[in-house]
C-alpha cells in the first residue's frame, strides 16, 4: 500500500517533498485501491539511521532488507533529509 511519511526535528530540512510522484497512477495500482510505493520503507530509515550514527557495516544489521533494493534514488540519506 502506498502512505506517507513525515519527518520532524530541528535538524530536518525543511520545506522539501522527498520521493516520486508518478506521472501516471496506473502503473503502480495493483487493485482494490492499493498502490505500489515509490519510495520503500528501509529508503526512509536509511538517512535517520546515518543520522543516528549507524555506519555502513553495521547497516545491514539495523535495515537487514536494504540490499534487496536497487538504490535508484529511492534510497534516502542523512544529506537529503538533515542539515
Amino acid at each position: 500500500m502506498g502512505g506517507n511519511a513525515l519527518l520532524l526535528g530541528g535538524a530536518a530540512k525543511r520545506g522539501q517533498v522527498l520521493g516520486n510522484y508518478p506521472a501516471d497512477l496506473t502503473e503502480l495500482d495493483v487493485g482494490n485501491g492499493r498502490l505500489i510505493p515509490t519510495t520503500f520503507w528501509e529508503g526512509l530509515w536509511k538517512g535517520v539511521a546515518e543520522w543516528m550514527g549507524v555506519t555502513e557495516a553495521a547497516m545491514a544489521k539495523v535495515l537487514p532488507n536494504l540490499g534487496a533494493f536497487d538504490g535508484t534514488g529511492s534510497i534516502l540519506g542523512q544529506v537529503d533529509m538533515f542539515e
